[in-house]
């Protein structure tokens, strides 16, 4: 398949890719709504959303501020080990928050949104 036509098949992720193929990346820890902001604070990120049945979403670096204020910050489950009560967010869904590190091309902070709704 055509690494620009794919699409997320399974939640968690278990890598991520770009029009071009597989990235070097690994999930190294669960994000919390402060860490997030933490990130932010820090310099450039790269959000990146995975939602079933859709192509990776990646937020454009001048966008992440309004992202992260209109969707992602009243959205994350602090928590993702317990039940998650899907119904007391906003909209209906949450999102499950990581780090990602990569080798390359990626040299910010890789921040993946995984969507449950």
């Amino acid at each position: 398949m055509d690494s620009a036509e794919r699409i997320v098949t399974r939640l968690p992720l278990p890598e991520l890719w770009t029009e071009r193929g597989p990235l070097a990346a690994v999930r190294k820890r669960h994000l919390g709504r402060d860490d997030v902001r933490s990130l932010l604070q820090g310099g450039p990120v790269q959000f990146i959303v995975a939602d079933v049945g859709k192509p990776l979403r990646w937020i454009p670096e001048n966008e992440r501020f309004v992202f992260w204020k209109a969707d992602a910050r009243n959205h994350i489950v602090e928590e993702p080990e317990n039940p998650i009560d899907i119904h007391a967010y906003p909209e209906g869904y949450v999102y499950v928050v990581s780090e990602w590190i990569g080798a390359e091309p990626i040299s910010v902070p890789i921040i993946v949104l995984e969507r449950h709704h």
